[in-house]
């Protein structure tokens, strides 16, 4: 008994101590993914709004700063992008849907995207590519 007690309180401190306590559900990435895009000033996320996306959207809303904008869109049309974002990152990690945002990304040749491997997740910096 004295065991079980101890193991419990042991569990709960390491619970406590660590960042993040979803790491066991499969957001392992979210805390990191999160660092990286807080280290630029006004950065812009989009995301759609599949069903997939939403647990781990809902947890970066969370752990991200204050001057990050979260854009939800649906992925029949690309999304107009706001002029003072200082950096523009497309998280969608629904890879199977040939008609995704990122796939709409891909196809306009505006942008160009660049996948963003530090958080190692579905996350890509797009930029706007310049007039020739």
């Amino acid at each position: 008994m004295v065991g079980f007690i101890l193991a419990g309180i042991v569990s709960d401190v390491m619970l406590f101590q660590a960042d993040t306590w979803w790491l066991q559900i499969g957001n392992q990435y979210s805390l990191a993914t999160a660092k990286y895009i807080n280290k630029f000033d006004n950065p812009l996320l989009l995301s759609n709004n599949n069903i997939y996306n939403i647990g781990s959207l809902l947890i970066l809303n969370h752990l991200l700063n204050s001057n990050t904008n979260l854009l939800i869109v649906e992925d029949d049309h690309l999304p107009l992008i706001p002029q003072k974002a200082s950096k523009i990152f497309l998280f969608d990690s629904d890879m199977t849907n040939s008609q995704n945002l990122l796939a709409r990304f891909k196809e306009d040749k505006t942008y160009s995207l660049r996948l963003i491997d530090e958080p190692l997740t579905e996350l890509w910096q797009i930029e706007k590519n310049q007039k020739k």
